[in-house]
């Protein structure tokens, strides 16, 4: 990673392109749950990767309507939780984790992060209060005899996982999940926070996934990179060959420019091209 800080926005407020750019191919902690929840999810996550390296494109670039509105409302939600929490904050870049990047929505100045979340009041009082509605959920009564929250419900597994990638990246013990729902506040819940700890064991479990599915990936992106190099460098060879003159040794290996190929491969062409030159007479054009 560059020494400059990456940021996900620029000062305009549109996509930062570098921010972009860096992140095709790569595992990044908003998706690291996809490589978590089983082979299927990790074999459709890592099949986006793949193409992203292959094609040097973003594989689902469009964002919803949901995800633009809470985008524009995380300023206002960092605000929120420097009132609640007293604390001050500052605006996450891009950070290299060992084998995937991460970008926290904000840096705790005291220590931490926070990441922020700003779903639709519906999805909101599902991850809060869904676990009351079903047939299994821990109810308690209060004094006058009416039913109250229990146990708080877990946060998402795609959350969780987001946040501790985070903190291993942004080497930090905690990160705050702050929910920031303004549709919540005639109840008085526009905003509250779930602080997510790093713990040892977890810490393995995630990095060691993420190291198997980094291999799988690099595995998969060498097959189909280098599946047909050795007919393309023969092809390339026999052009160098034949080529009467300097320029056209040059032609021939301009026409694999930009491919990827084996050292091996690139070796075998630097080698026919060396001795053809040597071969041909100097200053001959054509």
């Amino acid at each position: 990673m560059p020494e400059q800080k990456i940021y996900q926005r620029l000062p305009d407020g549109t996509l930062n392109p570098a921010w972009t750019q860096a992140r095709l191919g790569r595992i990044t902690a908003s998706e690291i749950h996809r490589i978590m929840t089983g082979d299927a999810a990790r074999a459709t996550y890592l099949l986006e990767k793949l193409t992203e390296r292959v094609e040097r494109d973003m594989v689902g670039k469009g964002l919803s309507g949901p995800m633009e509105d809470g985008i524009a409302l995380e300023p206002e939600a960092g605000a929120a939780y420097e009132e609640e929490t007293g604390e001050k904050l500052v605006i996450g870049h891009l950070m290299e984790g060992p084998g995937f990047l991460a970008t926290p929505d904000y840096l705790v100045v005291s220590g931490g992060l926070v990441e922020v979340k700003c779903p639709i009041v519906k999805t909101a009082l599902g991850e809060r209060f869904g676990h009351l509605l079903r047939e299994k959920a821990k109810r308690k009564r209060g004094e006058d005899g009416k039913l109250v929250e229990a146990e708080v419900g877990a946060p998402p597994n795609d959350y969780y996982w987001q946040c501790v990638a985070q903190c291993i990246a942004a080497d930090e013990p905690w990160c705050d999940l702050y929910y920031y729902v303004p549709g919540l506040r005639p109840v008085a819940l526009q905003g509250w926070l779930r602080r997510i700890w790093l713990e040892t064991d977890v810490e393995r479990k995630l990095l060691d996934a993420v190291a198997v599915a980094n291999e799988m990936l690099d595995a998969a992106y060498d097959a189909v990179t280098f599946s047909r190099s050795g007919e393309v460098v023969a092809k390339v060879v026999e052009q160098i060959e034949a080529a009467g003159s300097h320029e056209a040794v040059d032609r021939a290996l301009y026409s694999v420019e930009g491919m990827r190929l084996p050292q091996a491969a690139v070796a075998v062409l630097d080698a026919a091209a060396h001795k053809r030159t040597l071969a041909l007479p100097a200053g001959l054009e054509g």
